[in-house]
């Protein structure tokens, strides 16, 4: 199985109260190395229902020409603590 690695150099922004954007480039890529990855805590109660506690979305592009268009959804779950650290115990 080969899996395909690359580096990334990026910084967070928060934007908002409930938003945050992390704004990189992946090194060593010569097309769409630039990235903007969009997460809100603005999440829908089906979403909340589903364990998630952020949503967003990722883009692809170049910064220089500022063109961007979407490649992913986004979702960070939530992470029962307790739960996961008694079971490690």
């Amino acid at each position: 199985m080969f899996v395909l690695r690359h580096s990334t150099h990026a910084r967070m922004v928060i934007s908002g109260a409930n938003a945050v954007y992390i704004v990189g480039t992946f090194k060593h890529m010569g097309t769409d190395a630039d990235f903007k990855l969009y997460l809100t805590t603005n999440v829908t109660q089906a979403d909340f229902n589903m364990g998630y506690t952020m949503t967003g979305t990722l883009e692809r592009g170049s910064r220089s020409s500022n063109t961007f268009q979407m490649t992913h959804f986004a979702v960070l779950r939530r992470c029962d603590h307790d739960a996961h650290h008694l079971k490690n115990a």
